[in-house]
């Protein structure tokens, strides 16, 4: 018997689809009987096969200074107060005056109506239109930190993520044509506009894990990219789906390979990664509805997940984010304006900040997942809208982004800073005591206990996102901080290696 093997490579038609390869097996038999076996069987594509989009064309980017008008972003955010007729404007420039860090943006999965066939969004005009308002709504306020950049790529639509393992590898697919799309976007940005500044990686839901896709094939092929890898100054990923797991006892393994979770203030060339949930819930882990990303082999294969990750047990990592099992107060929440319902009226921003308001613990309520639990703790009173009292389901994806932000922000200036003595929840430390509290133009430091500061000492006064307002010499104990001349609302004093807060009320 004489075999002769062909292959029929069909793509569907569907723009951007990976193709599928059919095998026709031709057996010629004695007394020419002719015997035809279809054997079908879905084939991945390499990554090597897959040409990705062409970055060097300004059409295939969201933001880009090549572009003629660039994404329009607004990181400027109206400070509201608790009973919402207390606002207080904070202006920022776009893009900062000598930023010393590029943010390099990956949008969310935007439209969730797609269809009922897994497979990849056409990029057409609705397509780019949806991930602009995604990068907006998400990641406007780290236009603070430095210029974003944002490339449009072939996002897998919402039916990938429910496909059954026995179509795992149809699945490793798509998302192999989105991580090769974003990793081509990042070599040119690396190549052609980072000109040595730091290079913090974002990234939501989909755009989260495939930066973690991209950060895993960085890792898995040394030779070609780790220097690319070793310049990368910060990776902030939430609402990633499936979740981003490390080895028991470790900052690595699970999901990645040498490439840690951040587990101390001053650390950088690591991953701050969360999930959100309702205090009190249960954390929706996606996982056991379907959700077969976090358990793909086929992603193993294709060097998009570390080998080493155990879909049984998704062991969780520590605390990226600095926080505990304890409650721990949220510096700034910064949410679209247009995700206020109420508290928002007469604000010109895009952005509204919430200061006081939100609670968060870590919590592991199974082996399938972990969160940050977050809570409301400002009193009846507090006429600001709370989106959580909203959300009908314990998962608050939609608000990972949002709750965290003034945390994100202080974190990303300290590492940026290199400071290491900054205490990382901002509490009152022992020894400081603020007077008055609130502060109507200037107040005093009364430090008490065995350790007593050093004289001159320097204090420094900063808004709730790190940034500098003001900075003075104590020769004594007796010198006291003017505030009248800066705005209203909360402000973080550090003295030394004491950490307060004073509320300015003019």
């Amino acid at each position: 018997m004489v075999v002769v093997q062909f292959q029929l490579i069909l793509r569907l038609n569907k723009p951007k689809s990976a193709p599928l390869v059919y095998t026709l097996n031709l057996a010629f038999m004695k007394k020419n009987t002719l015997l035809l076996v279809f054997l079908f069987s879905v084939v991945a594509i390499a990554a090597a096969q897959i040409t990705p989009l062409n970055y060097t064309n300004a059409a295939n980017w969201s933001a880009h200074p090549m572009k003629l008008f660039d994404l329009e972003i607004k990181p400027s955010y109206t400070l509201i107060g608790a009973d919402t007729t207390d606002k207080t404007l904070v202006p920022f420039a776009y893009p900062p005056t000598n930023a010393e860090a590029d943010i390099f943006v990956v949008s969310p999965t935007t439209l969730i109506n797609s269809g009922g066939q897994a497979g990849t969004t056409p990029l057409d005009f609705v397509q780019k239109s949806a991930i602009n308002l995604a990068v907006q709504l998400n990641y406007s306020y780290l236009g603070q930190i430095g210029r974003i950049y944002s490339p449009y790529y072939r996002q897998a639509n919402l039916p990938t993520f429910t496909l059954p393992l026995s179509q795992q590898v149809s699945q490793a697919a798509i998302f192999d044509t989105a991580t090769t799309d974003v990793l081509a976007a990042f070599e040119y940005y690396m190549a052609n506009n980072n000109s040595g500044r730091r290079v913090i990686l974002a990234g939501h839901s989909q755009g989260a894990l495939v930066l973690a896709m991209m950060i895993r094939r960085m890792e898995a092929n040394p030779t070609q990219y780790a220097d690319l890898l070793n310049r990368v100054f910060l990776a902030v990923l939430s609402g990633m789906e499936g979740g981003a797991y490390a080895l028991q006892n470790t900052e690595t393994g699970g999901w990645l390979g040498t490439f840690p979770f951040c587990q101390n203030a001053p650390d950088t060339a690591c991953i701050m990664a969360w999930q959100t949930v309702k205090e009190g819930l249960l954390f929706l882990s996606n996982t056991p509805f379907g959700n077969t990303v976090a358990v793909n082999g086929s992603m193993v294969d294709k060097t998009l997940k570390f080998s080493a990750y155990n879909p049984f047990i998704h062991e969780q990592t520590g605390d990226p984010l600095g926080y505990s099992d304890s409650p721990k107060p949220i510096d700034l929440a910064i949410f679209p304006k247009v995700y206020i319902a109420t508290g928002a009226s007469n604000v010109s921003t895009d952005w509204v900040a919430y200061d006081g308001m939100y609670d968060a613990r870590i919590v592991s309520p199974n082996t399938s997942a972990y969160a940050l639990a977050v809570e409301k703790t400002s009193p009846a009173s507090d006429e600001r809208h709370d989106p959580i009292a909203g959300a009908v389901i314990a998962d608050l994806h939609l608000y990972d982004v949002y709750f965290l932000a003034g945390d994100v922000l202080r974190l990303i200036r300290q590492k940026l800073d290199g400071v290491s003595s900054i205490q990382p929840d901002l509490q009152p430390q022992a020894g400081i005591v603020i007077s008055p509290n609130p502060s109507n133009g200037s107040f005093r430091l009364i430090f008490s206990g065995n350790q007593r500061p050093r004289f001159p000492l320097t204090v420094t006064l900063t808004d709730v996102t790190g940034r500098v307002l003001t900075s003075q010499i104590f020769d004594n104990e007796e010198d006291a901080v003017d505030v009248g001349h800066l705005p209203k609302g909360l402000l973080i004093v550090r003295a030394g290696d004491y950490v307060g807060k004073v509320v300015h009320i003019p």
